[in-house]
């Protein structure tokens, strides 16, 4: 009695915090609660909270720990971002997985950039030094049934600040975007910082893309004939949440430098340029779960090189050259207004518009990663991801 009646008042706790101290919708409240309660529900996942605590050594401690062990086992709660009864309605009775190794085309150089006093810079392990040399590991999420069509294939670049996560961070989506919009949905395991400097994370990304858009290439034949592989390099979506909206926004840009123009691109609350500085960063910043810390962190063990923030190859803010603009697809961008990245998103929106590259910007009351709750309780869900599914179907093509 006195363990329940001490969970009580700790949720009442929070919810109170939240409702007078923060103000937050209560879409957003409900959000914060599921967060703050998850390590008790789920202790394997890296606790963002400790992180806001502890100081700078530490979180390098924690984020390694994270990234090596724990963070990666957080698709035992695929509840986080969806809710339960999402989760349980797209489940593997409707589909099938194909678990895919790509080769890389380029290794890290990041043995070469560490010296010991640079307490942000790992030297990689034999274990993680074979583990790059055997490539680049991808989940593909199949629907079961497709009555015959040729599918569309969306490429998904998982969330978590370009330091933490996994092809399994949200590997819910793909079981929903495979079912529900008729996909083929594949997610890439990107080389992070701070084991890996920029541009291993795009190069992995553009490695796996271009693999998949090619429709001789050997990987198809895992994936199962006849799914549409030969119709992929014209007939492919992106997609991503935070750090998988910079990867996809890049992807749509470096893709198209090459001559691959995707039907559709999706950003969802977007990392967009390094190290903040805006105005959302300044009001928004300590609000979880990505903060002006993890921020400012993220960006300062991938960017060795700061002048590398004011090309187009790394910002989202800066135009590419107008031949890549031309070959752009509609990008569609949902933001959340009491997002630390929320100015940002509106700069890259600002700058798609502009390019006359922009379908459309959603904004919506809520936090970062508030966006996807309540798909069954009334959230910003319930309008927020119906628009992503509604813009696939209606840009990808079908047979």
């Amino acid at each position: 009695m006195a363990l329940l009646l001490s969970i009580v008042m700790m949720v009442l706790s929070v919810f109170l915090i939240q409702f007078w101290s923060l103000r937050l919708p209560l879409e957003s409240i409900k959000f914060n609660i599921i967060y703050n309660l998850e390590p008790w529900v789920n202790p394997t996942r890296v606790d963002i909270g400790t992180l806001q605590k502890s100081n700078h050594e530490e979180q390098i401690e924690l984020l390694t720990a994270a990234r090596l062990g724990a963070g990666k086992a957080a698709t035992d709660a695929p509840y986080f971002f969806f809710g339960q009864e999402m989760a349980d309605t797209y489940t593997q009775d409707n589909t099938r997985t194909v678990e895919l190794l790509i080769p890389r085309s380029t290794k890290s150089t990041d043995d070469e950039k560490c010296d010991d006093e640079d307490k942000t810079c790992r030297s990689k392990s034999r274990n993680e030094e074979d583990e790059e040399d055997a490539g680049i590991p991808v989940t593909c999420v199949v629907p079961k049934s497709t009555n015959g069509k040729k599918l569309p294939l969306l490429i998904h670049y998982h969330s978590g600040g370009l330091i933490l996560g996994s092809r399994q961070f949200e590997i819910v989506w793909d079981h929903w975007f495979s079912v529900a919009a008729q996909v083929v949905s594949c997610t890439p395991e990107y080389r992070m910082a701070p084991e890996h400097l920029y541009p291993a994370p795009i190069d992995d990304c553009m490695d796996v893309a271009l693999a998949l858009l090619n429709p001789l290439s050997p990987i198809h034949d895992q994936l199962g004939k006849d799914l549409g592989q030969e119709q992929w390099a014209s007939n492919f979506g992106l997609f991503g949440l935070s750090a998988g909206g910079f990867l996809a926004g890049h992807a749509s840009q470096l893709l198209a430098e090459k001559g691959f123009t995707a039907k559709i691109a999706v950003t969802l609350m977007p990392m967009v340029k390094p190290y903040g500085g805006t105005k959302s960063m300044a009001l928004h910043g300590s609000r979880r779960p990505w903060t002006r810390e993890l921020n400012d962190y993220a960006w300062s063990v991938l960017l060795k090189d700061k002048s590398l923030a004011k090309s187009w190859r790394v910002s989202l803010a800066i135009d590419p050259p107008q031949e890549v603009i031309d070959n752009m697809p509609p990008t569609l961008v949902q933001l959340a207004t009491m997002d630390p990245l929320y100015t940002e998103g509106i700069m890259y929106a600002k700058r798609l518009e502009a390019s006359g590259k922009l379908l459309e910007l959603v904004e919506y009351e809520t936090i970062h990663g508030g966006v996807f709750n309540g798909l069954n309780a009334g959230g910003p869900g319930e309008v927020a991801l119906p628009k992503i599914l509604a813009v696939l179907k209606s840009h990808l093509d079908y047979e």
